[in-house]
């Protein structure tokens, strides 16, 4: 699994592309540095790609991924639910199941087909 992360300051988003296996080591990394990066830049729109990435995270792993955000966001002083998620992808009942789990939690997270949509969504407040 390779990912890539980046501030697009023109657009202000930040752009998360994942390519091959996305299992729990790498997701975990992969949030760790997206906290980062809005910790740093201010920037509260996270873009996903994920239609490079086959999902190897089981259901109990989604289910805890709320907590994984709260715990780096803790350490930097970051309001979690101050992020919008738009999370580009093939749709499947994983993230379909990664929506909910989200939403139902208080986060703003939503799953596209097409990148323009999901960026759209992200500058609407």
């Amino acid at each position: 699994m390779t990912y890539s992360i980046h501030f697009n300051a023109e657009e202000g988003i930040i752009e998360v592309t994942f390519r091959g296996n996305l299992d729990i080591q790498t997701a975990k990394a992969a949030l760790q540095e997206i906290v980062d990066m809005i910790a740093k830049e201010q920037c509260f729109q996270v873009l996903s790609d994920l239609r490079e990435a086959h999902m190897a995270l089981s259901l109990a792993e989604i289910f805890d991924f709320p907590q994984q955000l709260n715990n780096l966001s803790d350490r930097v002083n970051l309001n979690a639910r101050a992020v919008r998620r738009a999370i580009v992808t093939h749709k499947t009942d994983q993230m379909s199941f990664y929506e909910n789990v989200f939403s139902n939690r208080g986060y703003s997270a939503m799953i596209f087909d097409d990148p323009a949509k999901a960026k759209a969504w992200l500058r609407k407040e």
